[in-house]
């Protein structure tokens, strides 16, 4: 393939076209993706449509934007043909939706968190602490925070060996967008174990909502239950 923005963005296009042929039919897939769609949805409708907000809830909805932002980025790339910067974006939701499960237990700490100096943030608040404090909260000893957050960042993230494989299908390295139908089941599935919880979270921040707000909210959770009913509650 000629390297020229024109010509990526063609074949960007035609993986996109694709990519959506395999999901939309495909009823396991379809149900995460919506999932995904519908977490970023009310995201949107919270930040246009929330008033008289605090500052902690500033803060929280910037969280919230950071989010969706990265979402959509990677629903960008994943549709796209590039599997592994796709996965790398879902590192990032996976450590904003730890601090934001952290917040939503400690609210005091969201203003020390905010006007924080770098070497204060990164004492108190650096990833790992976050991932420990969740789980002692959660009274979880298999570390499956860390578990994940260190998958991520060494498939995706961090340049390493192994992640060489989000690029290489069957071996063979590839320039660019290309398609797989396994490396993008492989990425939605890693991408709704994120979005819906993040902003499950979201969503349990504002107080001071109006009766529209809070039916959007009634909406979205009613939204999730096909995947809830058949890919949490069934494996629980």
């Amino acid at each position: 393939m000629n390297i020229s923005l024109k010509l990526i963005n063609s074949e960007e296009e035609k993986i996109r076209k694709q990519s959506l042929a395999v999901v939309e039919p495909n009823n396991e897939l379809s149900i995460k993706f919506s999932a995904i769609q519908y977490s970023m949805d009310i995201i949107g409708i919270i930040i246009q449509n929330y008033e008289n907000y605090t500052s902690d809830e500033l803060t929280i909805m910037r969280l919230g934007i950071r989010n969706f932002n990265s979402t959509a980025a990677s629903i960008k790339l994943g549709l796209s043909g590039y599997y592994h910067s796709a996965i790398s974006q879902i590192r990032e939701i996976f450590e904003t939706v730890m601090l934001l499960d952290y917040f939503h237990s400690n609210r005091d700490k969201i203003n020390e968190w905010q006007v924080a100096s770098k070497n204060e943030r990164l004492k108190k608040f650096k990833p790992a602490l976050i991932r420990q404090e969740l789980d002692n909260r959660d009274n979880f000893k298999d570390k499956k925070r860390a578990k994940a957050y260190s998958l991520l960042s060494e498939a995706a993230s961090h340049p390493t060996s192994s992640g060489f494989k989000l690029f290489s299908p069957g071996g063979f390295s590839k320039t660019g967008p290309f398609f797989n139908k396994d490396y993008l089941k492989a990425w939605i599935d890693e991408l709704v174990k994120v979005s819906p919880h993040g902003s499950i979270i979201f969503t349990g921040f504002f107080d001071n909502i109006d009766i529209q707000l809070v039916n959007a909210i009634d909406r979205y959770f009613n939204s999730l239950l096909p995947w809830q009913n058949q890919f949490i509650n069934n494996n629980s």
